[in-house]
């Protein structure tokens, strides 16, 4: 059900879930897109910044279904166009497919 790169990049992002932030590492798959969805909408609810940040770093990944991938950007979309938080994305590496869109999504924040 659940395999182990996705198991550990869940670990992965629950430890720096308490900075209201959001480590994407991947192409955004079924199981991946589970626990990143449920990580802002905790966020939204919970966390005490007015912001929630995003670092994303993603390859390409060739085998999976388009439809599932664009299903999956579109709720990611949902979910940030009706979060009550700003989204900051940083992008800190490759960007490629959906991990590139998102990275187009969030708030313009300058500092």
């Amino acid at each position: 059900m659940f395999d182990l790169i996705s198991i550990q990049m869940w670990f992965h992002d629950s430890i720096i879930i308490e900075r209201s932030s959001i480590f994407v590492s991947s192409y955004i798959n079924d199981t991946y897109s589970r626990f990143l969805f449920s990580n802002l909408i905790y966020l939204n609810i919970f966390s005490k910044n007015n912001y929630i940040t995003f670092f994303l770093n993603g390859g390409e990944k060739d085998g999976e279904n388009q439809i599932t991938r664009f299903n999956n950007l579109l709720t990611f979309y949902d979910l940030i166009q009706q979060s009550k938080k700003k989204i900051k994305t940083y992008t800190i590496g490759l960007a490629y497919d959906e991990i590139m869109v998102i990275g187009g999504i969030g708030d313009k924040v300058y500092t």
